[in-house]
């Protein structure tokens, strides 16, 4: 696990669970790290690495030094944005998990190729529409109902409109889900798990990257609440 420490991973400790935890570092980084797998496998963590943005640890660092940048950048692009592309398929993301297991390259995998061009259309897009569309709270950029990836559209909605926390946000009958993306002086995960629950909702993650769940009629009071703390 790499999120911000919570007690969950004591009780899973108690429960005698194995935890391997570090902040900082990609999940797929510290899978390889913990089980070691061959050497060949490492590039398959750094596209790991390379789709969670964790990408400036040490063990990240010496990997530059072990393959070709161009190519680690251009299959990380091709799996990233193929798997985006699959959405909520997971019988064919486990197939793609199997073809990666085999050590194969996912630009030679003509459905991920397919896939990843589609999505990069929709994610330039999704960016023009943000640029568009976000409004501008204080600090605070959002944008309601993006009709794209909510992580790409809030990422978007800080660069766009040059503000240090973006948000984008889904309406799911009464509930709005949203995923924030901040700045490095803004650390999301505490910011939400202290204001969400104000608002009968709940929230965290990740410093710069994290989500929240909260009722859609105090949307507007939230998103000002936001706004006011940073």
């Amino acid at each position: 696990d790499h999120h911000p420490c919570s007690g969950a991973l004591e009780r899973l400790r108690g429960a005698g669970v194995e935890v391997f935890h570090e902040e900082g570092a990609s999940t797929a980084e510290l899978a390889y790290r913990f089980f070691k797998p061959p050497r060949e496998m490492s590039r398959v963590a750094v596209y790991g690495a390379i789709g969670d943005h964790m990408v400036s640890t040490p063990w990240y660092e010496e990997m530059l030094e072990e393959w070709d940048i161009k190519s680690l950048f251009f299959e990380a692009g091709v799996l990233v944005l193929g798997l985006e592309a699959l959405g909520r398929n997971y019988e064919e993301k486990r197939a793609v998990v199997e073809y990666l297991a085999g050590n194969n390259l996912p630009s030679q995998n003509p459905r991920l190729v397919e896939l990843a061009a589609r999505q990069s259309l929709l994610n330039e897009e999704l960016r023009l529409r943000v640029s568009r569309e976000a409004r501008v709270l204080g600090d605070v950029a959002y944008i309601v109902d993006p009709g794209g990836s909510l992580g790409t559209a809030a990422f978007y909605a800080r660069v766009e409109k040059g503000v240090r926390v973006g948000v984008a946000v889904e309406r799911r009958k009464e509930v709005c889900v949203m995923s924030l993306r901040s700045t490095r002086d803004v650390d999301l995960n505490a910011l939400l798990r202290r204001i969400a629950v104000r608002f009968g909702g709940h929230g965290g993650g990740h410093r710069q990257a994290a989500g929240a769940r909260i009722p859609c009629s105090v949307l507007k009071e939230f998103l000002e609440e936001l706004a006011r703390n940073l």
